[in-house]
């Protein structure tokens, strides 16, 4: 295990950005790819150089997010001792309560291991880029509408550059290794501020 981290889950989501990170080193090859004659369907963007930073942007968000999950699970079997079956299973009810969205991971967070996520390095680009992901995975690249209506998303896609074009988050290469960097650094943080 990484020396500079304390937690098995950490380490792990730091070996996911990074493995993330050198697998989406395809500037080159997708550059090369002929493009077909429709780049934009009604459901999304066909272009492939976008489908790529898309895929990748949303792997790292879905990397944090599976790691602070994973942490939660870590920290209360450390201090369960004895776990028989009744407790694996009000375990695994906190657990599937905890990460259904990321208002109840910070409350569990802070009931639970008190610690305020939003205190965490970088929290509030990975606010961002979780706006960026949901725009990915619930609209395939276009904001949704709850997103559209929000006063909130344009400033949280500012903290992460990303630009809006016709609805369509706006992706590139440099967008993918900045938030590969900032996601480390969140899981850095969380690492070091847990007792």
């Amino acid at each position: 295990m990484n020396s500079s981290v304390r937690f098995v889950s950490t380490e792990a989501g730091l070996r996911l950005l990074r493995a993330t990170l050198r697998n989406y080193t395809w500037d080159a090859r997708l550059q090369s790819v002929r493009r077909g004659r429709i780049q934009e369907t009604s459901f999304g963007n066909a272009n492939p150089l976008d489908l790529a930073f898309q895929a990748g942007f949303f792997r790292l968000v879905s990397i944090v997010e599976a790691s602070v999950d994973s942490l939660a699970v870590e920290l209360t079997e450390g201090s369960v001792f004895n776990v028989n079956d009744v407790i694996r299973l009000l375990m695994l009810e906190k657990e599937l309560a905890e990460s259904a969205n990321w208002e109840t991971r910070r409350r569990a967070f802070r009931r639970h291991h008190k610690l305020d996520l939003r205190k965490c390095a970088k929290y509030d680009y990975l606010e961002g880029a979780i706006e960026v992901r949901n725009a990915i995975a619930h609209g395939l690249g276009k904001l949704t509408t709850r997103q559209t209506l929000s006063a909130q998303t344009p400033k949280q896609l500012r903290v992460v550059n990303v630009s809006v074009v016709n609805q369509r988050v706006d992706l590139n290469a440099d967008h993918i290794s900045e938030c590969a960097r900032h996601c480390a650094e969140f899981l850095l943080s969380l690492d070091s501020m847990l007792p």
